[in-house]
């Protein structure tokens, strides 16, 4: 369970940072636009 753990923690760390670039991103466009 331990290790299942630590690829969950892996996955919502990459989904956060995913989030973010995506959060950035249309932050960015909008300031465009």
């Amino acid at each position: 369970m331990k290790v299942v753990n630590r690829d969950l923690n892996k996955l919502r760390r990459a989904a956060g940072i995913t989030d973010r670039c995506s959060k950035y991103l249309l932050l960015s466009k909008g300031r465009r636009s």
